[in-house]
């Protein structure tokens, strides 16, 4: 198998840019100076956001920036329900467990709670 970059698509890069004016958090004076020129910063992290399925703004914004309310419920997750089962079927027969976690900060974390 091959990995192959879509097309890039200039005019919507451009107008994904150009959008990037109403994300004031995103936007500073510094990258002002630059936005207004094909090659500018905000051109460049339009195209590359484009080549990664984010088309709008608002995508871009959620993407960029986000937040504890963007996440979805932990219950959707695949697998949860089983999971949730077995370890109280554990609990309630007084089942040895062993907690196994990467070793890394978010897996010691994620151990430790």
């Amino acid at each position: 198998m091959r990995w192959e970059l879509a097309a890039e698509d200039r005019v919507r890069a451009q107008a994904l840019a150009h959008r990037f004016h109403d994300l004031p958090a995103l936007f500073s004076g510094a990258l002002a100076l630059h936005s207004k020129k094909q090659g500018s910063h905000l051109h460049t992290l339009a195209r590359l956001l484009i080549r990664r399925g984010v088309t709008d703004a608002d995508s871009a914004s959620r993407f960029l920036f986000p937040c504890i309310p963007h996440l979805h419920a932990p219950e959707q997750m695949t697998g949860v329900r089983p999971a949730i089962d077995r370890l109280e079927a554990a609990i309630e027969r007084k089942e040895p467990m062993l907690i196994y976690g990467d070793y890394d900060v978010d897996g010691t974390m994620a151990v430790i709670i």
